[in-house]
């Protein structure tokens, strides 16, 4: 039983939205990003990578060959961090940052290269990326060690690295470690994303805010006391139909994890601006039509299951601006205005 619909006593969104689940049992995935045909890719904590494609267009993604495919990739396994972006994926690998170009063919072996070179050894998260940089924190974020941790932004190869190519002429060569641009030391940093504008965006999660990392990390935009971020997401067009026009600009997407009773689990649209006064509006979470409730939520329809729902990662439709959300317990949602 596939159960597009989630129960409406145990989880909340705006009167003007619906949220369905597009895929369940996928393990706990960690990042998902769209290819610019629709092809939805996510990556799992077990070094797992699936295409997901809407084949015969009912809006959800059946569990098997064709719409959900194993992507053929070398696994990657933990303590590595993992990133997706715009049909490549972007894992720390022995003291590198290496990419993977995924093929919208899942039957096609997937190149790989080595973008980043010269990591030192220790902890090493890739806390934001784009086709042409990727920002690094290396070390730990917890108060004992905040101090010896470096965020870094290195340039990205828009073609192939290494010696020589196949021919024998010289292509891009890896970004050392060394050479990359040191951000003002943010230890407590979880993510940075661009905005359609090309501003850049980071979320503190030290303070409960998003910061403008362009602008002498002049505070943006705040989060919900507690929170837990683990995503962000930017809606690339304010012409994209399948969200509400009050969040298809002005704003970002950020996914809440949920640690504990306290915090929130779930997604909010955060306002930005010069002051990042204005508070969050609930998206997606636990409650019920009306009543959005802060803590720990889950939802099961036959065999189907997410408990406790933990959003871990965010992505926003090419096709029709719609926003998909990925939980730690294997679901993807889909989040929409009524009628999309």
């Amino acid at each position: 039983m596939f159960p597009r619909g989630l129960p409406p006593d145990r989880h909340f969104v705006p009167d003007d939205v619906c949220a369905r689940v597009v895929a369940h049992g996928q393990g706990p995935i960690r990042a998902i990003a769209f290819a610019p045909n629709g092809d939805l890719f996510a990556t799992t904590a077990n070094g797992i990578v699936r295409r997901f494609r809407d084949v015969d267009h009912d809006s959800v993604y059946a569990p098997e060959p064709p719409e959900t495919v194993l992507v053929p990739v070398e696994r990657v396994e933990p303590p590595s961090d993992c990133a997706l972006e715009s049909g490549a994926l972007f894992c720390t690998v022995r003291g590198r940052v290496r990419r993977w170009q995924l093929a919208t063919d899942a039957a096609v072996s997937t190149p790989r290269d080595d973008v980043v070179v010269g990591l030192p050894d220790g902890p090493a998260k890739i806390v934001g990326v784009s086709t042409h940089e990727v920002f690094v924190l290396h070390g730990r974020a917890d108060d004992a060690h905040a101090d010896a941790a470096q965020l870094r932004r290195l340039s990205v190869p828009t073609g192939a690295t290494g010696a020589t190519g196949a021919t024998g002429a010289t292509v891009n060569r890896p970004t050392p470690w060394s050479s990359g641009e040191l951000v003002p030391s943010i230890a407590s940093a979880r993510m940075i994303a661009r905005a359609p504008d090309g501003r850049r965006y980071l979320v503190d999660a030290a303070g409960d805010v998003v910061k403008q990392l362009d602008a002498g990390l002049a505070p943006a935009g705040r989060l919900p006391p507690h929170a837990s971020p683990s995503a962000l997401a930017f809606v690339e067009g304010s012409g994209q139909a399948a969200l509400p026009s009050r969040w298809r600009r002005g704003g970002v997407f950020v996914a809440l994890h949920g640690e504990d009773s306290r915090s929130d689990s779930g997604v909010v649209w955060v306002p930005l601006g010069p002051t990042g006064t204005q508070a969050p509006e609930v998206v997606f979470g636990g409650g019920r039509s009306g009543a959005p409730r802060v803590g720990s939520w889950s939802w099961r329809v036959g065999p189907a299951f997410d408990s406790p729902v933990r959003p871990s990662a965010l992505a926003v439709s090419p096709l029709d601006g719609a926003l998909y959300v990925a939980s730690e317990g294997g679901a993807v949602y889909r989040i929409a205005e009524l009628g999309h």
